[in-house]
């Protein structure tokens, strides 16, 4: 009986000792994963974590004593999980380099699953870059492994690769299709309990909301996503955004009421320190931009610092959203009535979305044009005024053929100053203004007005097209 208590004590302690050493192995594995390193803010330990877990990848897959791993497929993994490491943190160029690798191993391997997901990764990189149409390019080869026949077949390829798609197009200026599309991936992710999809999503809803005025329907998707990314703990940098988005949010909804500062300063300052803690450069610089927005007083020498940092840290990773924050500082320098900054900064940022095809932004850029033009005083001020009286009179009376004269005489009025998207965005309402009288006037001589008049409207847009990158979309 002694010896069995012994020997049970013995086994016991035994036991004990595996289990604490363990432990103590799970711990130090979970304190170097470079992902947990990542969530922790230490960034700069998590880069080493990835690089090495791609330094030893390599290596395995140079021994020949381990022929029973699939050890291509291990590269495969520490490259793409460090490509999405450096999407995070603002190297797009070097994402984009181990993503391209990544996908020759994948598609050696004609692993349909593996070519899917990075190539939807190198879609991600490029959209943060600015690069619509190339993006868009990845999303659609992406979306034919996704998805087929109707049938949803890769879950986690169709997810990314539409909702980021989603959000190009309202970029670009398709609200419509971007809200439907990014909608089906949040249902599809909220019934399937997928959190981090539900929460991407959800972000680019709140955006959407925004864009449409409805600021109520933007805070829950912003909170909601925060939640979902929370749960999922599966990106940090999502959580961040989150957090980001609902500041923007609260300050749209406040922006008129000097009262609610203290809220949204609040909110800025939780975006701050999430931002700051993973040294992602691009929300750090979205931060700075949205704080700037606080200060009232233009001639402040802090809203000119936030600004011009914002600026410089986006142009510098070249991101999506730099052209945004060069209007942003033309909007102040308007305002300092420094004519040439700000026709300085007006214009680079307008170039900068037009060359993303980002029509959204610069649409909410036109009163900062005008009022550039009127500063600068001169003809182009005298006709500026011209035609948007005449453009506010025709959308009172609802007059058609009115409405298209003015909108073909604005997009010959931008091309000749410059603005060529404008030019374009005019030129089509002016196109489908004239579809419409086509359809609904009867009259011969009206018929022959309209059509006489689209022959040299299609030739300018055709002719813009040079600028545009894209030919117009003729009425039927």
């Amino acid at each position: 009986m002694k010896n069995r208590k012994l020997l049970s004590s013995i086994v016991y302690r035994l036991l004990c000792s595996a289990a604490i050493v363990f432990i103590v192995a799970l711990q130090s594995v979970h304190a170097e994963n470079p992902f947990v390193l990542f969530e922790q803010g230490s960034v700069d330990e998590a880069r080493r974590g990835f690089q090495k877990n791609l330094d030893e990848a390599r290596a395995m897959s140079d021994n020949p004593l381990l022929f029973w791993r699939d050890k291509q497929t291990e590269v495969w993994k520490a490259l793409f999980h460090y490509a999405w490491f450096l999407d995070q943190t603002g190297d797009f160029k070097k994402s984009i380099e181990m993503s391209n690798e990544a996908l020759d191993i994948a598609t050696k391997q004609q692993s349909e699953y593996r070519i899917g997901r990075t190539l939807g990764w190198l879609g991600h990189a490029y959209a943060y870059k600015g690069n619509y149409t190339l993006a868009l390019e990845f999303f659609d080869a992406a979306l034919e492994i996704g998805k087929k026949n109707g049938r949803i077949v890769h879950p986690m390829i169709w997810g990314l690769s539409t909702q980021e798609k989603g959000a190009i197009l309202f970029r670009m200026g398709d609200v419509k299709t971007a809200k439907e599309i990014i909608q089906e991936t949040a249902t599809y992710a909220r019934s399937y309990g997928i959190d981090g999809g539900y929460a991407e999503s959800a972000l680019h809803l709140a955006e959407i909301a925004v864009h449409e005025g409805n600021i109520g329907e933007a805070l829950r998707y912003a909170k909601e996503a925060e939640q979902a990314a929370e749960r999922c703990r599966c990106n940090p940098q999502l959580y961040a955004h989150a957090i980001l988005v609902q500041a923007e949010v609260l300050y749209e909804k406040y922006k008129n009421k000097l009262a609610h500062d203290v809220e949204v300063q609040a909110a800025i300052e939780r975006a701050k320190e999430a931002a700051n803690k993973l040294q992602v450069t691009h929300l750090i610089a979205l931060t700075k931009l949205l704080e700037s927005k606080l200060i009232q007083d233009p001639f402040s020498t802090r809203k000119e610092e936030l600004l011009n940092d914002a600026f410089q840290m986006l142009e510098t990773i070249h991101h999506e959203d730099r052209g945004r924050a060069a209007i942003e500082s033309g909007r102040l320098y308007l305002d300092q009535h420094a004519t040439d900054l700000a026709k300085y900064y007006l214009q680079r940022g307008f170039k900068i979305n037009e060359e993303s095809f980002r029509l959204v932004d610069n649409a909410y850029a036109l009163p900062s044009f005008e009022e550039l033009t009127r500063q600068l005083g001169g003809d182009e001020q005298a006709r500026l005024k011209e035609l948007q009286t005449a453009l506010d009179r025709a959308l009172e009376v609802k007059g058609k053929p009115l409405l298209f004269s003015i909108y073909r005489d604005l997009s010959y009025f931008c091309e000749d100053i410059g603005y060529y998207q404008l030019a374009d965005q005019y030129g089509r309402k002016a196109l489908h203004t004239a579809s419409l009288i086509l359809e609904e006037e009867s009259d011969e001589y009206v018929h022959d007005k309209i059509q006489q008049a689209l022959i040299d409207l299609k030739e300018h847009l055709i002719n813009m097209s040079r600028y545009t990158h894209q030919l117009p979309t003729n009425p039927e």
